[in-house]
């Protein structure tokens, strides 16, 4: 929906990737993850980047503590 909407609203966006980060172990949430990364990507490549790294701690800390 926020794709669809257009949406680029920092703090609607920050929420819905803290959501979703946290789980990106699943499949499903780890692609929402990157699509979610690719969009704010168009519009803000280092709030974009921001993500990536956020996403990569994430999956490190969540790897490690398995």
């Amino acid at each position: 929906a926020i794709i669809k909407k257009s949406v680029s609203d920092k703090e609607i966006i920050d929420n819905l990737f803290e959501r979703i980060s946290c789980v990106a172990l699943d499949d499903l949430f780890y692609n929402l993850c990157y699509r979610l990364i690719n969009y704010v990507e168009t519009y803000d490549r280092n709030l974009g980047s921001e993500y990536r790294t956020k996403l990569k701690i994430y999956m490190n800390y969540q790897l490690e503590h398995r």
